[in-house]
């Protein structure tokens, strides 16, 4: 097995980040550790922003692509803390993304269920707005 299936640097998994999560000090608050990603593209996905929230949905769609960050050497525990953040409207599953580098690796990421669906609003979830706001900040409200 490749150092890719398991994670960069240990043996916990890979997840690719794409929302308020690629904030570090949102991931650092609710995992309490403290990772840097690299950058990544998860293609057949599409970022969408949700009503009434501050964050983004995920969903296949041909033909899209969304950049986002691949997280490495995530602990079973840690990756537990994260499907309990997400909740019910998303599941996890394993997709294959490709680094800045070239490299294909295997990651955990979050998709909008059919009823998460409902909560789209068709159009571009803007990353630097979400910072530059600090709309991240009003996920602080949260206990995690």
């Amino acid at each position: 097995m490749g150092l890719l299936e398991y994670g960069l640097l240990g043996v916990g998994m890979n997840v690719f980040v794409y929302g308020s999560l690629l904030v570090p000090l949102v991931f650092e608050r609710l995992t309490g550790v403290s990772r840097q990603g690299i950058p990544a593209l998860l293609e057949g996905y599409a970022r969408y922003p949700l009503s009434g929230e501050v964050y983004p949905g995920l969903m296949e769609e041909s033909g899209a692509a969304t950049i986002g960050l691949l997280v490495d050497d995530i602990s079973p525990w840690v990756l537990d803390m994260l499907d309990q953040f997400e909740g019910a409207d998303y599941e996890r599953r394993s997709v294959e993304v490709l680094t800045l580098l070239g490299n294909v690796a295997m990651a955990e990421t979050y998709i909008l269920t059919p009823c998460g669906r409902s909560q789209i609003v068709p159009v571009f979830w803007d990353f630097d707005v979400f910072v530059s706001q600090k709309r991240w900040q009003r996920l602080e409200e949260w206990s995690f």
